[in-house]
């Protein structure tokens, strides 16, 4: 059988637990390309058994990293995800149809994202669309440390079905993400030359986060964890104004790329 003319690309750092069950969703594609910026876990060695290439690169920014990746695809339609992501069988008939037969004016999709916190699907997170799927021409990174993006020139479309994200499985990684997506969080604030970078601000910032996530997308109704997941959204929010509040007083220096690194 034929397989979808796509490039996949995945950035990984010590996803040993991940990568598996990532790079297996997307088999069909042509071509898989996995960027490793330095595992010492067994990543390399499980996504040499799915990938067409493995390139070792340098850590240099989410979004420059990724960019750097998918630099080396072949096809003229690439899917980016993160070895925490699964594609599910409803989503990949989505992308396969549009990639095999694409509109002309189409030049990306946003994908439908659900999230699972400690195990459990969050409703906070049950639309949460992500552009991922793009036409290499029309398509620019962004330069954010965290929270990266692809910019599309042209026309984008939503899919139905869903990518599933599973983040966060236990708050041992909750709290290695944090200090580091915090870290960059912070300096993106700096570059962006933020204004009201005070402690006044960083606890509205998480207050206001807590009652955004727990009360109007619905944690509320996820029970203990839908609440500890409010309260983690809250931290790092509360985490990254008093790092960036801490910056700018000088109090602690800037960031630098090993600092944007979970452990």
């Amino acid at each position: 059988m034929a397989k979808c003319p796509l490039s996949v690309c995945v950035l990984t750092l010590n996803e040993a637990h991940n990568i598996a069950a990532c790079l297996a969703t997307v088999g069909e594609a042509d071509e898989i390309l996995v960027g490793d910026t330095g595992s010492r876990d067994e990543t390399v060695k499980i996504a040499k058994r799915y990938a067409d290439a493995v390139h070792r690169i340098a850590f240099r920014g989410h979004a420059a990293s990724k960019a750097e990746v998918a630099s080396h695809a072949r096809h003229d339609w690439v899917l980016v995800l993160d070895a925490d992501e699964r594609v599910t069988p409803e989503l990949w008939q989505e992308i396969k149809t549009l990639v095999e037969n694409p509109p002309a004016e189409v030049k990306g999709m946003q994908l439908r994202r659900r999230s699972f916190f400690l195990g459990k699907k969050m409703r906070a997170w049950d639309a949460d669309y992500q552009l991922r799927l793009y036409r290499k021409g029309a398509a620019t990174w962004n330069d954010a440390l965290i929270h990266c993006g692809v910019e599309v020139r042209g026309k984008v479309v939503k899919s139905a079905g869903y990518l599933d994200h599973h983040t966060d499985p236990n708050l041992s990684h909750v709290l290695r993400k944090m200090n580091a997506y915090t870290n960059a969080n912070a300096a993106d604030l700096i570059r962006a030359d933020k204004k009201g970078l005070t402690v006044a601000a960083a606890f509205f910032h998480a207050a206001l986060t807590f009652f955004r996530v727990y009360v109007m997308r619905g944690a509320m109704w996820d029970g203990r964890i839908g609440f500890v997941f409010a309260c983690v959204q809250a931290l790092f929010n509360w985490f990254r104004y008093l790092k960036a509040w801490e910056i700018k007083k000088g109090i602690a220096p800037m960031p630098g790329m090993k600092d944007f690194m979970p452990l």
